[in-house]
């Protein structure tokens, strides 16, 4: 096999790379590794690790007497901003970390054909994961790797970069909560006219407002309708996630952009429903619930808790109940919820043991 394959076969694929060069490419830190990152960033010591491979031609080497590893932290937003009755793509970033290491040096430019430098960069505990999102409005945070050499004092030339996902972890949120989270009707759900959906007496009650990438959320569901004639066709549950792109110039945090992402909902049609109708209280109860995406379907994005303020990038998610009746009405309930990746409290515990996991303070 040759060796610029073997080098993308144990390192990020081509298609990771922002400046591609064959003469000089990253690697893993071992064969079975899949990722530049090690450890839980965000719960326990974290750090990037890998190897640069420099293969240069004897009739072309690299010249230098200095080689470094930029590591690079960037949040950046594009979005559509109406000028003069026009439509303008306008981008804003900002770079919220930077950190040099020097990998080799010489007192005397060198011809480099043949080298390769390991690195291992520890990560601050309050880095954010990785975040992207392509359309409808772009936003990422990204980590970007340069290999750059220096030539007597002339300034420093990338050779090299490639993009470095991160991975973030929280703990497990274990307080409970003096009383369950109830869920309310907006205000474009509430009727200017008389209309039997203001009459519904209703409950929709969390026992927690945090939950895991992957875990289930409940709901209790109480409804008291008004007229025994009134028909209830199906109740729907969906996880929604907001990405909002704001300006932080004014002060107000002001939104330009957001992106509404929509996960797997949970649907109960009507003929199940009214076996949960309870005659002695004239009231339909029901549990009903749905699952968080896990964080490998890629599906919904952790909110950043702990971690370096962003500028421009919020997240945030929302949990809304829809009860749709037979003439076309609707009740809707939602709240605000927070999501969180986390591990398992096993997983926890072996890492506290083993070092991984920073322990209980």
């Amino acid at each position: 096999m040759p060796e610029i394959e073997r080098l993308l076969n144990h390192g990020p694929p081509k298609s990771s790379y922002i400046k591609y060069n064959k003469n000089a490419l990253f690697s893993y830190s071992s064969e079975n590794a899949d990722t530049f990152q090690h450890g839980y960033l965000g719960i326990g010591p974290s750090s990037v690790s890998g190897s640069l491979h420099l293969r240069y031609s004897d009739k072309s080497p690299l010249i230098a007497n200095s080689i470094e590893l930029v590591f690079i932290g960037d949040e950046f937003i594009t979005y559509q901003l109406e000028s003069d009755n026009r439509w303008l793509s306008t981008t804003r970033s900002q770079k919220f970390a930077e950190y040099t290491y020097c990998l080799w040096e010489s007192k005397e430019s060198q011809s480099i054909t043949n080298l390769d430098l390991r690195f291992n960069i520890q990560l601050e505990d309050d880095l954010p994961g990785s975040f992207i999102c392509i359309l409808p409005e772009s936003g990422k945070i990204e980590y970007i790797i340069q290999a750059r050499v220096k030539m007597n004092n002339n300034h420093p030339e990338i050779i090299t970069s490639a993009r470095c996902h991160l991975t973030r972890w929280s703990l497990p949120f274990t307080k409970m909560l003096n009383e369950p989270i109830k869920m309310k009707r907006p205000d474009y759900n509430k009727s200017n006219n008389k209309s039997y959906i203001d009459d519904i007496l209703f409950e929709g009650l969390l026992d927690k407002f945090w939950y895991e990438m992957g875990s289930e959320i409940s709901v209790q569901l109480n409804l008291k309708l008004p007229r025994k004639d009134i028909a209830i066709k199906n109740i729907k549950m969906r996880i929604h996630e907001f990405q909002s792109f704001v300006n932080p110039t004014n002060g107000l945090n002001e939104i330009l952009a957001m992106n509404k992402l929509r996960a797997l909902s949970c649907k109960i049609n009507g003929v199940n429903i009214s076996t949960f109708y309870r005659p002695e209280e004239d009231i339909y109860a029901l549990m009903i619930g749905t699952n968080v995406p896990p964080l490998a379907n890629n599906q919904m994005t952790p909110e950043l808790i702990g971690t370096k303020i962003m500028q421009f990038i919020q997240i945030w998610h929302r949990l809304r109940i829809k009860v749709n009746f037979r003439d076309n009405k609707q009740l809707i309930l939602q709240t605000e919820i927070g999501i969180r990746n986390c591990l398992s409290s096993k997983e926890i515990q072996n890492g506290r043991h083993n070092g991984t996991i920073y322990p209980e303070s």
